[in-house]
């Protein structure tokens, strides 16, 4: 089997450039300056590649063999994916853990939920129907009896000293080859995934956090001498054998499932408030926009709000509503219940497929991600025969994920209840890819430029924005801008002086290192070690930077074992080759990435034409974030500002009113 397995991936690297989506609102013309303009994006990120090896190609051989840092990356893609298919079996073994030890209940009945998703999360699981339910626990990729929280006192180092001195950005660090569509996007997927919901009250028992500002003139400029942080909410719906076994708890806000519940909401009364109940279809002014409360969107979820996230929330809307009504012209049997429920999973799907095999490849640019995550979603026989649809007789011959995709094939819960964990939300703390500055620009007036701040962008800003910009003008706009890397001194200065409200003043980079002590995620060291990656042995190990060492030195005392693990996942300097974010973090990934696949019914042994509609399953196959852009908004392909851009996670072109 591994022999067939390493012709095929063999192979499918002659033949990944021809997988494509097959929708005529992307045009011959088109296409072929999509590989004309794919060669000049190498040479972009091949650049960036060359200057994160300079680092590694100056150690001497016995440094290298000696580093911590694993070197699957600089293997073949062959034998790079076969290593991180090993790597992801012994994440599955040794690092998914359930946080109950007496799992709910449901009392309900699971009938009406047999080929739709439910919208508050049970049911997914036939078996267990309240796994992955909204509010239920967050699961763990680290040992949940083990209280991590004992070695360091939480507030030991000061995380405010740490924003200043290690986190604040100095200068913008760009991205070269992405655009800033790339972080409203993962904003966007996880307000699906995770959301521990409001704080506990400050003035109840649970006291919050005091974070001392030590520098006078630093309290000056916050406006305080020191931060209020709310603790976390806490899980208190627990048995008495879940006391005696685990420490807090924490439960998510959100479905765990991967189910847009970000548009759709969480709740049976959400949900409804947002359906028009007419074609199935969503609630949209006249404009065609979702309707405003204070220039928030009236969406599923809409905390910390900016114009990102309006931009994808109305997206999608107009995507749902499409759906719909292609439904509704192929089965005009269908009631508006059935179509909006198989909208809903349409769109949910669709939006995971953009996830896996667009945004994923855009921020770790590496061949083997190309086709490992090409792989997670259709697998490699599709891959070669340039097929999207899965072939399923094969994979009832020959059962295997990388063959023939995970979508369509059999569901596998490694023996674990599926629910996000606390780990991978750590990991996800990405604020430095925000910039602190925002140019909008208009597609018919080539002079046009208007520079905001970040926070002139947020909450009831956001709807102004809207109003004053037509959403192909926004998304152009964002198309050209670049994100920033995920690197130390290269946090956004905006989020360090923010206002919360209800909470007054915050600096999100310290409370970014708080919660993650206080929902007790290891340490970097002992997160590496727990995650099976080998533990650095001094700060030189992280970067070779002398004086981001020094400054690591004397806040963390020269004591490694107190390294943050947000902290120290920026510092890695040796990153597997294009990656935006280092291997620590990937390590999570790589365990919970496919997970959110294959534990869900919807993706596996229920993704199929009964469930999905015939016209269904066509949809998701025949679509990503390109054409989904050109339906709603197809000024973007008249001025041509997508012309040639496979992957609209890169950047885009510049509109040009002459050209033919």
């Amino acid at each position: 089997m591994n022999k067939f397995l390493t012709l095929l991936l063999i192979l499918s690297q002659f033949s990944f450039s021809q997988v494509d989506v097959k929708n005529d609102l992307i045009t011959k013309e088109d296409r072929k300056a999509e590989k004309k303009n794919e060669k000049e994006r190498k040479k972009v990120r091949k650049e960036y590649e060359k200057a994160q090896n300079e680092t590694w190609k100056k150690l001497d051989k016995q440094k290298r063999e000696s580093s911590p840092w694993a070197t699957w990356y600089r293997e073949s893609v062959v034998k790079g994916l076969l290593q991180l298919s090993s790597v992801r079996k012994n994440l599955y073994k040794k690092n998914l853990y359930d946080t109950y030890v007496t799992r709910p209940t449901y009392e309900g009945s699971c009938d009406q939920y047999m080929t739709v998703r439910s919208i508050e999360g049970v049911c997914n699981d036939l078996d267990d129907p309240t796994m992955g339910r909204v509010w239920t626990r967050f699961g763990r990729n680290t040992d949940p009896k083990v209280d991590f929280k004992k070695q360091y006192d939480i507030l030991y180092p000061n995380p405010r000293t740490i924003s200043k001195e290690l986190l604040e950005r100095k200068e913008f660090k760009a991205v070269p080859f992405l655009n800033l569509m790339a972080v409203s996007w993962i904003q966007y997927m996880t307000h699906d995934w995770f959301s521990h919901g409001e704080n506990e009250d400050p003035s109840k028992e649970k006291k919050p956090f005091y974070l001392p500002i030590l520098d006078p003139q630093d309290a000056k400029e916050f406006g305080a001498d020191r931060i209020l942080i709310p603790r976390s909410m806490i899980d208190r719906n627990k048995s008495k054998d879940d006391m005696l076994v685990y420490r807090d708890t924490f439960r998510n806000e959100v479905t765990h499932w991967w189910d847009g519940s970000q548009l759709y909401g969480s709740t049976q009364n959400v949900a409804n408030s947002l359906r028009s109940y007419k074609g199935g279809k969503l609630k949209v002014d006249t404009n065609g926009n979702i309707p405003m409360n204070k220039g928030v969107d009236i969406t599923g979820f809409n905390r910390n709000w900016w114009v990102g996230l309006s931009m994808l929330h109305n997206l999608f809307t107009r995507e749902h509503n499409a759906i719909a009504d292609h439904l509704a012209s192929k089965y005009p049997e269908m009631t508006d219940e059935d179509l909006y429920q198989k909208a809903r999973l349409i769109t949910a799907a669709l939006m995971a497929k953009i996830h896996t095999v667009e945004w994923t490849p855009a921020i770790l640019p590496s061949s083997h991600l190309q086709h490992g995550m090409m792989a997670n979603w259709s697998g490699l026989v599709n891959t070669l025969t340039g097929s999207a649809n899965k072939v399923k007789k094969g994979y009832e011959v020959l059962p295997n994920e990388v063959l023939f995709g995970i979508v369509g094939g059999k569901k596998n819960l490694a023996d674990v209840p599926f629910a996000m964990t606390e780990e991978f939300v750590s990991v996800y703390r990405m604020h430095p890819l925000l910039p602190d500055t925002l140019n909008f620009k208009k597609m018919n007036n080539p002079s046009y430029n208007s520079t905001l701040s970040l926070h002139d962008t947020r909450e009831s800003k956001s709807g102004k924005l809207v109003n004053k910009y037509n959403m192909a003008d926004l998304f152009y706009s964002f198309g050209q801008m670049h994100p920033g890397q995920l690197t130390l001194h290269n946090y956004p200065k905006t989020l360090m002086n923010i206002d919360i409200p209800f909470v007054a003043k915050m600096d999100l980079a310290a409370l970014d290192i708080i919660r993650d002590r206080e929902r007790g995620v290891p340490r970097y060291n002992e997160f590496r070690r727990r995650l099976q990656l080998k533990e650095i042995k001094k700060f030189e190990d992280l970067t070779s930077d002398k004086e981001i060492v020094a400054k690591l030195k004397k806040i963390y005392d020269n004591d490694v074992e107190a390294l943050d693990l947000l902290v120290g996942s920026l510092a890695e300097e040796y990153r597997p080759n294009g990656f935006g974010f280092g291997e620590t973090s990937f390590q999570v990934f790589i365990a919970m990435a496919s997970r959110r696949l294959v534990a869900d019914r919807f993706y596996t042994k229920d993704y199929n034409k009964k469930t999905y509609t015939k016209e269904g399953i066509k949809w998701v196959d025949q679509n990503n974030m390109k054409t989904i852009l050109l339906r709603h908004f197809p000024e973007l392909g008249k001025n041509k500002v997508i012309f040639g851009v496979k992957n609209v996670f890169n950047p885009w072109l510049k509109a040009d009113t002459n050209r033919k």
